[in-house]
């Protein structure tokens, strides 16, 4: 996916005055009984990197919601470490890879999904979400229309398939003075909804990291609290896929495969 460069203004932003912004742009959180922290990411990459690493689950996860509310930057940001100020719509769907270890020698790939958010191509969406484990919803803090419009991407999850966690993210947090939505009017709706919620910039890397691992605790949670047995993850599925321990080889395979199946591009 094409970016284009960081602007000398922006790359010569100090790191005190990230501090500064990032301080005053925290925003609010909502998160249940979370101990995401505890999760560790072992490598990021994209769907043509080779991610050397057997795992015991593979997680499937989507970014969701209008064009322009930052799904691609997100991920951008998560995976390479880079913050680009503007970025080419997303046409389909495109993908990169993370793993991660859960802890007792349990590991996760999850692979981390961009949709596009245009009108014209929500049939395309709503088709490719059936294969998803979870997914994230984003809202631009500075638009109200990307938030009124959560409402609708949800009624085209619960269409196409039972999502096993979601979560909402109002991203753009540094644009303090920009803000367009009421803090209070997004607590009300969270709890109406009982969505689990942070904000987030990817301009200061605020929270980036904290939504992927929120996600991967607790999709593992979910699969922890059915009292599944390690010897009997091979029946476990998640997004659609077997999660079976497999070796670097036919990890490879199986993300060919998952790509030519799965892209809807």
């Amino acid at each position: 996916m094409m970016t284009s460069e960081i602007t000398e203004e922006e790359s010569n932003i100090t790191n005190k005055e990230i501090n500064r912004i990032s301080n005053n742009s925290k925003g609010i959180e909502i998160l249940s009984g979370s101990k995401s922290e505890e999760i560790k990411i072992v490598k990021r990459g994209n769907e043509n990197s080779s991610i050397n690493i057997s795992y015991d689950f593979l997680f499937k996860v989507s970014l969701i919601g209008d064009s322009g509310t930052g799904k691609t930057s997100m991920i951008t940001r998560f995976i390479d470490n880079v913050f680009k100020s503007e970025t080419s719509t997303t046409i389909g769907v495109d993908f990169k890879i993370v793993s991660f270890n859960l802890g007792n020698e349990t590991y996760a790939k999850m692979q981390i999904w961009d949709t596009c958010g245009s009108e014209r191509f929500k049939s395309l969406t709503a088709s490719f979400l059936k294969t998803c484990s979870s997914f994230i919803l984003v809202f631009d803090l500075t638009r109200l229309s990307t938030f009124q419009n959560i409402d609708n991407w949800i009624k085209i999850i619960n269409e196409n398939t039972k999502p096993k966690f979601l979560i909402l993210i109002g991203n753009k947090s540094d644009l303090k003075d920009e803000r367009n939505i009421d803090k209070e009017k997004i607590y009300k709706y969270c709890e109406k909804n009982k969505f689990n919620y942070i904000e987030t910039s990817v301009k200061l890397n605020l929270n980036i990291e904290k939504v992927f691992k929120e996600v991967a605790y607790q999709l593992y949670s979910g699969i922890k609290g059915k009292d599944i047995k390690k010897a009997d993850l091979k029946e476990y599925e998640i997004g659609g896929f077997k999660n079976i321990k497999i070796d670097d080889n036919k990890d490879n395979n199986n993300n060919n495969n998952e790509k030519k199946s799965l892209c809807c591009r």
